[in-house]
């Protein structure tokens, strides 16, 4: 009997590790491709507006733009932002290359209501707007937020007039020019980086991969400025 009883409180045991071990994998898979917020003051980084509506971060006079789509509800793109975030802090803060965000709804409905969120907000704040809401779309976007939800969020977070930001996603269609421009430079899929020196046209640059890694960009970058 009392080897029948050890037996049992082994076997318990065993389950219950198996339980915690299960709950835990659990966690660290919901963690997994959550992108978190860079911390970045964009208040503080010169802004310009193209004529098509989108922004471009940097100095004026810096002589390379890197240039991603993404869809803020892409995974690959959610991964992707911890780049792009090493990008701005390493290289567009400090003046040495410009950062263009194209928009690039191309995941279904909820990811075109995103697009129009970043340039609703972006019609009420201006550039400040549009960063702060390409911030804080991601963070949502990697969460599963839907549009709707995500909406209210950011009109709370930015301090949006909720009515105007719902208004304005009525007709607000900027992101058809990002998805024309980039079927001119053969994007197929997201993230997608191209290269813009000086004013010229958009290249594909030295990788065609989805997303370029950083130390290729930064190599293209000092070349840029030497």
């Amino acid at each position: 009997m009392k080897q029948q009883q050890q037996q049992m409180y082994l076997v318990g045991g065993i389950a219950l590790i198996a339980v915690v071990v299960f709950a835990i994998a659990v966690v660290i898979g919901n963690q997994g491709g959550v992108t978190s917020r860079s911390g970045l003051d964009y208040g503080e980084i010169p802004s310009t507006q193209l004529e098509d509506g989108t922004y471009v971060l940097g100095n004026p006079d810096a002589p390379i733009t890197i240039v991603e789509f993404a869809d803020f509800n892409c995974p690959h793109c959610q991964d992707y932002k911890s780049t792009i975030d090493q990008v701005l802090e390493e290289l567009v803060e400090p003046g040495l290359a410009k950062f263009e965000f194209r928009v690039y709804p191309i995941l279904g409905a909820d990811s075109v209501y995103y697009a129009q969120l970043l340039e609703c907000a972006a019609d009420q704040l201006g550039a400040e707007g549009f960063w702060r809401a390409h911030e804080e779309l991601f963070y949502h976007a990697s969460r599963g937020v839907s549009g709707n939800d995500a909406g209210r969020r950011i009109a709370d977070e930015l301090g949006l007039n909720y009515t105007e930001l719902l208004e304005c996603t009525r007709s607000a269609d900027q992101y058809n020019a990002n998805l024309a421009l980039g079927r001119e430079v053969a994007v197929q899929g997201t993230p997608a980086v191209r290269l813009r020196y000086a004013d010229g046209e958009l290249q594909i640059g030295a990788s065609e991969r989805a997303g370029i890694p950083f130390d290729e960009l930064e190599q293209l970058v000092q070349l840029a400025n030497q």
